[in-house]
């Protein structure tokens, strides 16, 4: 880590408000540099790309030795639980490589990341560019909306609902069909119809990051990416470390719905999805799983 970060005086009251922080020179270039080895070790990533249409690679599972010294740092701890006014417990990270033939994400929030934790507990991003991001040039950053101004709480309690309660629901077609009528697809999710879009994109916010920057947010906070245009930079990769509440309780019912149709060993590799807690109940806090680090 580089020497503690010294917040801002109103960073933490401004991280609460707003559900994201852009953080600077938060991570030195040693972590930096375990960061790069991580995403290079062998780490389980899926063999259909068509699941992951939005980027080149992305790669995850519960254990990552990398990524876990960074994640795990005292220093860096003690920063993002600051802002979180908790202890956190970190579940996963994630690599994502973005090309110019690819268009990365489209407007989401954290309903797939979080789906393990129950849809109003707290779960928290933080995204690291492992190269420069210049707005002004090839992009390929981040893009989000600011919680005070429109956060996914509602939605993500609506997207949960449906998954709970209308699988089941004897009038199952006629929710699901007026679900895709008014936000679009074959499926209707992320439940983002064209106003909703057109609002995100009338608020959007970016900014440029050096390498060492990050961006840190909470699961409602509404985020896409943005394309890399072509140049000099071939690809862009970014990691993204993962953390929850140390309050955060089980939903097993919504990992089963996210992860239906995989075979044992991919819901285990989607440590994302949670689905490796098989040894606590239904509703019982994470942190009571031997597979769950402490929380700190």
């Amino acid at each position: 880590m580089n020497p503690p970060l010294t917040l801002e005086p109103d960073a933490c009251d401004r991280f609460r408000r707003q559900g994201l922080i852009r953080l600077r020179g938060l991570l030195s270039p040693a972590d930096i540099d375990a960061l790069r080895e991580g995403c290079d070790a062998p780490i389980w990533t899926p063999e259909d790309p068509r699941s992951l249409p939005g980027f080149a690679n992305i790669a995850f599972r519960p254990q990552q030795t990398a990524l876990e010294r960074v994640a795990e740092h005292e220093e860096l701890r003690s920063v993002l639980r600051a802002l979180a006014a908790e202890r956190l417990i970190f579940t996963t990270g994630n690599r994502f490589v973005l090309t110019p033939d690819r268009g990365g994400s489209p407007w989401h929030f954290g309903r797939m990341t979080f789906c393990s934790i129950q849809p109003l507990e707290l779960g928290y991003s933080l995204w690291i560019p492992l190269d420069p991001i210049d707005t002004s040039a090839q992009h390929g950053g981040m893009v989000w909306v600011p919680a005070d101004v429109w956060d996914a709480r509602g939605r993500f309690q609506m997207w949960s609902g449906h998954l709970r309660r209308a699988a089941n629901a004897p009038n199952r077609a006629v929710l699901e069909a007026a679900l895709r009528q008014q936000f679009g697809g074959s499926s209707g999710f992320p439940m983002l119809g064209p106003y909703d879009q057109a609002f995100l994109e009338l608020h959007a916010e970016t900014a440029d990051f050096a390498v060492g920057d990050a961006l840190f947010f909470n699961k409602f906070v509404w985020h896409r990416t943005e394309p890399l245009r072509p140049g000099p930079m071939a690809q862009r990769t970014a990691v993204v470390l993962r953390y929850v509440s140390e309050h955060a309780t089980l939903a097993r019912d919504l990992v089963e719905a996210m992860t239906t149709g995989m075979d044992d060993e991919s819901r285990r590799a989607q440590g994302v999805f949670g689905s490796f807690l098989h040894d606590i109940d239904d509703g019982a806090p994470l942190r009571d799983s031997a597979f769950c680090p402490a929380a700190r």
